[in-house]
């Protein structure tokens, strides 16, 4: 079972009470714990100011800076070449307005702040100008003396004074040296390549065999590495240059001979006789077989044999010509008559362009108006188309030079245009194309003037080659409409009478 304590002697002691005794009240510690709580909050304003002025300026700083990036990257733009200068002035001016522009409207803590920062930039901003300033006047320098170098070689190339150029080039490059502290080695080895170029310049302007001698003349001078090259292609452009020349000398004699068998075969299709000179300048063969041509027609003249054109022979040597292709008229010479050939001799001639069409293609659509086909009518359009020709040709020897394209579309409208009536046995007389009328057709033509018929055979012969002289040396159509209206003002009654629009003819 538990046991119970027991202690041995007094527990307490006992002892007599002692009276209080008064003391002094301490203020001090509440005062100093005051003064500590008024300096903390005072620390406490202080570091708030502190960051509020360093808001401001950390703000105002990267405005700053962000303006000079965007504007330094523009002004390097500008500042290539000859304008390293201005983009100096140009940047001092910048920061000088930057201070006032983002240090205004600061609190004087901010300013202060950004006043330091702002210092700081401007001098590495300044650093970096003059660096990009220096290297960019001395990259405009090289670019200026290689430049005054090239063109110094140009010069001299073009007026030919080499030996005043070389003296002018070494001074030039000696010059450029010095600024860019070269070595006498390397100078004289820039000297050497621009020398070098300089005559390489002379050579690719003068000719082959002129070439090959200067080269001969200045080797020494040129660039070793290029001298065996260069020396093949100069000797191999005379090799071709003389073949040029041969080839040009053989073309201009093939040209002088066609050109003489085309005047000579010429000659013969308009039915002149053919000088003996140009005979005996054709070749052997030519000459053999113009001459078998000539005598043949001789012979054919005394035995009164005349050639009757094939019609499909001349309208297939006419399209072929329109075409542009070069046809021999001599192997046509039994097929088609001798005026016929004249006429297609005249078409080998280039056709003048008359608005959007050539003379070819005026004349086919001439048919197409009349509603001719030539292979369903040759005929028709054999006949057309040398009236057309005949025309032309008569109009421009009346002009005494040759038809512009409005004369000639003149020409083929007058053709195209020219219609009579043509007395029949029906009730109606019937309107036909005059330059198809047949030889009984002809007499029975008449035109209606003033509400009358009036037969063309009415304006007499030499009357009519008068009216039409004038017709074509005035450009106007010439067809029977007109010839016999002219004919009745002027002659009303068979006698010429002066005055009126015809007046003068």
């Amino acid at each position: 079972m538990p046991r119970v304590p027991t202690y041995d002697g007094p527990a307490l002691q006992s002892a007599p009470l002692r009276p209080p005794t008064a003391r002094p009240l301490d203020v001090s510690s509440g005062t100093r714990a005051i003064g500590q709580g008024l300096a903390v909050l005072g620390e406490e304003l202080d570091r708030q100011a502190e960051r509020a002025a360093q808001a401001e300026a950390y703000d105002a700083e990267f405005r700053a800076t962000d303006a000079w990036l965007k504007w330094d990257t523009s002004a390097r733009e500008h500042a290539r070449g000859g304008g390293a200068d201005q983009y100096e002035a140009d940047a001092e001016e910048w920061w000088s307005k930057a201070r006032e522009e983002y240090g205004a409207n600061l609190s004087p803590r901010a300013k202060a702040l950004i006043g330091r920062s702002l210092q700081q930039k401007h001098l590495s901003a300044k650093a970096n100008v003059s660096a990009f300033a220096g290297a960019e006047r001395e990259r405009h320098a090289d670019e200026v003396a290689m430049a005054d170098i090239a063109t110094t070689i140009q010069f001299g190339v073009s007026s030919g004074t080499v030996d005043a150029t070389r003296g002018q080039l070494k001074e030039k490059v000696a010059a450029f040296g010095a600024r860019k502290n070269w070595s006498t080695e390397q100078v004289e080895r820039a000297q050497g390549e621009y020398i070098s170029a300089m005559h390489v310049a002379q050579i690719d302007k003068l000719s082959p065999v002129e070439a090959l001698a200067y080269f001969t003349a200045h080797s020494d001078e040129i660039d070793f590495r290029k001298q065996g090259d260069l020396r093949k292609a100069l000797e191999r452009n005379i090799e071709i240059d003389q073949a040029k020349s041969e080839a040009r000398a053989k073309e201009a004699a093939r040209e002088a001979e066609e050109r003489l068998l085309d005047s000579a075969w010429s000659l013969y299709a308009q039915g002149q006789p053919v000088p003996p000179s140009v005979i005996s300048a054709l070749p052997g063969r030519q000459a053999v077989q113009l001459m078998n041509a000539i005598e043949s027609r001789a012979a054919r003249e005394a035995r009164g044999t005349k050639v009757e054109t094939n019609i499909g022979a001349y309208l297939a040597v006419r399209e072929a010509i329109e075409r542009g292709e070069r046809v021999d008229l001599r192997l046509f010479d039994g097929v088609i008559s001798p005026t016929d050939i004249k006429s297609l001799a005249s078409l080998s001639t280039p056709g003048q362009a008359a608005g959007f069409l050539t003379d070819a293609e005026l004349k086919n659509k001439a048919l197409v108006d009349l509603g001719i086909d030539k292979k369903r009518d040759p005929t028709s359009a054999y006949t057309v188309l040398g009236l057309i020709d005949s025309r032309m040709t008569e109009s421009a020897q009346a002009k005494g030079k040759p038809l512009t394209p409005d004369e000639k579309r003149a020409v083929i409208e007058g053709v195209v245009t020219d219609r009579v009536y043509v007395d029949g046995w029906s009730w109606r007389d019937k309107e036909k194309q005059t330059s198809l009328l047949s030889d009984d057709e002809v007499g029975d033509a008449y035109v209606l003037v003033g509400g009358k018929k009036v037969k063309t055979s009415v304006v007499p012969f030499d009357k009519r080659l008068k009216i039409i002289r004038a017709l074509r040396a005035r450009g106007l159509p010439e067809t029977e409409q007109v010839i016999v209206e002219t004919y009745i003002e002027k002659y009303p009654d068979g006698q010429e009478r002066n005055g009126g629009v015809s007046g003068g003819w």
